[in-house]
């Protein structure tokens, strides 16, 4: 991506944005009023989504960072939020019920997903080990496929 598509990007989000918060509840009322994200303690606290009026779930690894995070959409933007803490890379048929039990009473409208992992440094894939290509494929294929069906209720 060269710095004219990231130009065009962030002018693309801030008109995204300001079409957002130019009609409060319009996103909720048309989308289901929730909004899902995935990796959430670092990566949902992007105010247009609270700000529009939807409430929150977050979801990622780390309790702690979750309750941290919802607090602070909460408090911010008088939302509801609920946190789940799961581990996609060990992810089981349990963890799917769990998720589609505790999504399925929600109306998710908009699905922020994040699920992802990445080299930790630089390598030739052919000097990787096995491990981490199961985690590659089980996180970045597997989960990212699975969240989407379970937000959207399939």
């Amino acid at each position: 991506m060269n710095v004219k598509d990231l130009s065009a990007c962030k002018e693309i989000l801030r008109c995204t944005a300001a079409a957002v918060a130019s009609q409060p509840g319009r996103l909720a009322s048309e989308h289901g009023g929730t909004c899902m994200g995935t990796l959430a303690d670092i990566k949902i606290k992007d105010p247009f989504i609270a700000a529009a009026g939807l409430n929150v779930v977050l979801i990622s690894r780390t309790q702690s960072k979750l309750d941290t995070a919802a607090g602070e959409i909460e408090a911010k933007y008088k939302v509801k939020t609920k946190t789940l803490a799961v581990d996609f890379g060990k992810a089981d048929g349990a963890t799917w019920a769990m998720l589609k039990a505790e999504l399925a009473p929600l109306a998710v409208g908009v699905l922020v997903n994040n699920v992802g992992v990445s080299y930790p440094h630089a390598e030739y894939y052919e000097a990787i080990d096995d491990q981490l290509i199961d985690d590659l494929i089980n996180i970045n294929i597997q989960a990212t496929n699975k969240v989407s069906t379970t937000a959207s209720g399939f």
